[in-house]
């Protein structure tokens, strides 16, 4: 995670606390600098530095060079997060998706798949995020990151067509000096590029698969945007003999943040369904098995 350094306080800072700081500390916006490259950023400057040299860039010397399959995970998401971004500037936004927008650019964690994605913008902005914008936005930043995966894909197959065709070339004429190895080196490289973009996608169109399995799974659970309580209840008391009332409800009001202010009316709710499960009886403020 990028940290930075602020210029008028010396407090360091991680990226998703500098708005608070700005907000509630220093509210002169005089500069922050990335303790990794020492860069200085104005303002709202620091929220486009998403990322920043690793370890062994800093230390590597002037030679270094990543390897090609280093941090595969990070690169994926760093793709991601710049991909959010260039939908952050694009014009076709309202303005309640740009503010959205412009919250969620300042973390670097942001998931890539929707169930968790709108989870995590629910505990990043709390319940009164409007459902229906993440969603939309989450719609337009996938469809972005899918075009250009394609564009990448479609690249590599251009490459290897004209590679082969450059190969063919290679071979005719100096296959009386090297034998076709510089052909059969390119016809080889290409194929792994291929094979390995192919996977990729491979790997994206599963984790859609996925999604959709959670989405059938989550409309089971639910019943007219209901949560199905007496499941629920069970769920939580588990293996347990018993289970104070106290501590059931803490639990089930995290599954019920529309109840978080309105305690009576959920304590009502909680004690009715609960003399309806006949596997449980309530006694001195603890619920028992039978």
């Amino acid at each position: 995670m990028v940290v930075f350094t602020c210029n008028n306080c010396g407090d360091s800072l991680q990226k998703p606390r500098v708005a608070k700081h700005y907000q509630f500390q220093c509210r002169k916006r005089v500069s922050l600098s990335c303790v990794d490259c020492f860069k200085d950023f104005l303002d709202d400057d620091y929220v486009s530095h998403t990322k920043c040299i690793t370890e062994a860039e800093r230390y590597g010397g002037k030679n270094f060079v990543a390897k090609p399959s280093a941090n595969k995970g990070e690169r994926k998401q760093q793709e991601w997060i710049k991909i959010i971004n260039s939908v952050l500037c694009s014009s076709n936004l309202s303005k309640e998706e740009k503010n959205f927008l412009k919250n969620i650019s300042k973390h670097e964690n942001v998931p890539r798949k929707k169930p968790k994605f709108l989870n995590f913008v629910k505990n990043a902005m709390g319940y009164r995020v409007d459902v229906t914008i993440a969603e939309s936005c989450f719609d337009k930043i996938e469809s972005a990151f899918k075009e250009v995966n394609n564009k990448q894909i479609n690249g590599v197959k251009n490459d290897e067509s004209a590679n082969d065709k450059s190969s063919g070339e290679v071979k005719q004429e100096s296959k009386d000096e090297t034998n076709g190895l510089i052909s059969n080196g390119q016809e080889k490289k290409a194929k792994k590029n291929k094979r390995k973009l192919e996977n990729e996608h491979k790997e994206e169109e599963e984790e859609e698969v996925e999604e959709k399995k959670l989405k059938v799974e989550n409309s089971e659970q639910e019943v007219s945007g209901k949560l199905i309580w007496k499941e629920k209840i069970i769920e939580i008391i588990g293996e347990r003999n018993e289970i104070s009332l106290k501590k059931l409800r803490k639990k089930m009001i995290k599954f019920l943040p529309e109840y978080e202010n309105e305690e009576e009316k959920f304590n009502k709710k909680l004690t009715k369904k609960l003399s309806k499960i006949e596997e449980l009886v309530l006694e001195d403020n603890k619920i028992k098995r039978k």
